[in-house]
């Protein structure tokens, strides 16, 4: 197919019609504006008429903050009405009560203010709040308000406010930038405790909407609200692997680049809360959803396993049975997928040792050497097996990607149990015994990390042997008491 060069008069005769509309819809929007505002500008001068000046002195304060006149201040308007309350006539009150119904966000900030100090309707004032939050120019009054009178919201108004509520209390993180201020979490939890149906309803359709960011407005605000309610992160659990395991748009995310990964990171925590809660019952979803996933959704259910695991690992929490059956479930499953991610994934998961977990690698020191020598099976027949079938430069890049990461696998669970045996005697044994009894042909390189050779990990796992060698040396003095002096 014939390719010819752009017409340039054309392309030019484009670019001045994007540009005439652009114009023209800003002139109208412009025009609209000015209509608005002139149509406030007559309300407010009938509200003018027969007012003595103190009166009217209100009018135009309100009027300065319409047209954005230099010097209109909203803390004049609230010190005037703090000063002196009798000048804020019934129909100035209905008409800055008009202002923030009919969606003027220009005078949220001063109107939610104005009427607070005034003392005006609480439950007018507060659907006024509930209104505001999802402007967001006064969000942060809003919620005061709302959390003053937590039992006054019109409940049919509570959905367009709960994700501003949760942006407040949860901000979400954004790359390359740090959080500022102080979260605010009681309004979200008080609403929560007064119409939790409604709340979880919201919640709900939240992870249900294709929307990545709404996904993050509901795992943030499930994260809140656990601290008040360790149960409800569970009420979402199916519906959260499903989007974490399933959604499209999800799956093709990077976890450490973008916006859509950072959806992700929330939804593996919110998940995380809820496997500490009720292990054994999130653990039986996760296994259902691994049949039939692909291997990013495999790798996105184990990094809910790496979640759970980084908690007792490096923040010195207490070993729970969330921790035991995660880990449980890592051990068993390295041992019988063969997809590279998830294979990666898990290496990334065992990284660098068991450091506050030892004591819980000391109960599966059986099961870690086990994995270990299952993959050096896998390495030796990788290695035997015949190049020539697939002989690309692909095929050889993938093939030693894989031989790299079977390697570290089994340094990294060599490395747990000899971390673990150096706990206790009695691991310190099982330890000892499993590996005295393999024999020397073809496990060698589970004997003894990666034989002679420097590679990077030995000097890890020799640092490993080292620790348990006092474990082992206390074992023998025992060993070589009289059998009525053991205990």
């Amino acid at each position: 197919m014939p390719v010819g060069l752009p017409n340039l008069s054309i392309l030019v005769q484009e670019r001045e019609a994007a540009r005439a509309t652009e114009s023209a819809n800003t002139a109208r929007r412009e025009a609209e504006a000015a209509a608005a505002r002139g149509a406030r500008d007559a309300v407010r001068q009938a509200l003018r008429c027969g007012l003595a000046p103190p009166f009217a002195d209100v009018v135009d304060q309100i009027e300065e903050l319409d047209h954005g006149a230099d010097g209109a201040n909203a803390d004049r308007l609230v010190e005037t009405a703090r000063l002196a309350p009798e000048v804020f006539t019934p129909p100035l009150v209905e008409y800055a009560f008009t202002l923030l119904e009919s969606g003027e966000s220009w005078f949220d900030n001063a109107g939610l203010r104005l009427l607070k100090t005034l003392g005006a309707d609480r439950i007018r004032l507060t659907r006024c709040a509930l209104l505001c939050i999802p402007r967001y120019f006064a969000m942060e009054t809003a919620a005061d308000i709302l959390l003053e009178n937590v039992e006054l919201p019109d409940e049919t108004l509570i959905a367009g406010a709960i994700p501003g509520l949760i942006s407040i209390a949860n901000p979400r993180r954004m790359p390359l930038m740090s959080r500022e201020g102080v979260p605010i979490t009681a309004p979200l939890i008080r609403l929560h405790e007064a119409f939790p149906a409604s709340v979880e309803t919201v919640i709900r359709r939240l992870i249900e909407n294709p929307d990545p960011y709404s996904v993050s407005d509901a795992a943030r605000g499930i994260a809140v609200l656990a601290g008040n309610d360790k149960l409800l992160p569970g009420h979402f659990a199916r519906t959260l692997i499903s989007k974490l395991v399933r959604d499209r748009r999800l799956l093709q995310a990077s976890e450490f680049s973008d916006g859509d990964g950072e959806t992700v990171n929330e939804v593996r925590q919110a998940l995380a809360l809820a496997f500490e809660v009720a292990p054994a019952k999130i653990d039986d979803l996760l296994k259902a959803f691994l049949l039939g996933a692909s291997e990013i959704g495999e790798v996105r259910v184990f990094s809910i396993y790496r979640a759970v695991l980084r908690r007792s690992r490096f923040d010195h929490s207490e070993i729970t049975e969330a921790t035991r059956i995660a880990l449980k479930r890592v051990v068993w499953h390295a041992a019988r997928t063969d997809r590279l991610d998830v294979l990666r994934e898990i290496e990334s998961i065992l990284s660098g040792g068991p450091f506050d977990l030892a004591s819980l690698a000391a109960a599966e020191v059986e099961n870690l050497i086990g994995v270990a020598i299952l993959i050096q099976a896998k390495l030796e027949s990788l290695n035997t097996e015949p190049a020539i079938h697939n002989p690309t430069v692909v095929a050889g890049l993938e093939r030693y990607r894989r031989q790299m990461t079977l390697q570290t696998l089994r340094r990294a669970f060599i490395k747990w149990a000899a971390a673990g045996a150096g706990t206790t005697p009695a691991a310190a044994r099982t330890y000892c015994e499993i590996l005295g009894n393999l024999p020397s042909e073809g496990q060698d390189k589970v004997k003894s990390g990666d034989g002679p050779k420097s590679r990077p990990g030995d000097g890890d796992y020799l640092r490993s042997q080292r620790r348990i060698a006092p474990s082992i040396h206390r074992y023998g003095r025992w060993l070589s008491r009289p059998p009525s002096l053991r205990s």
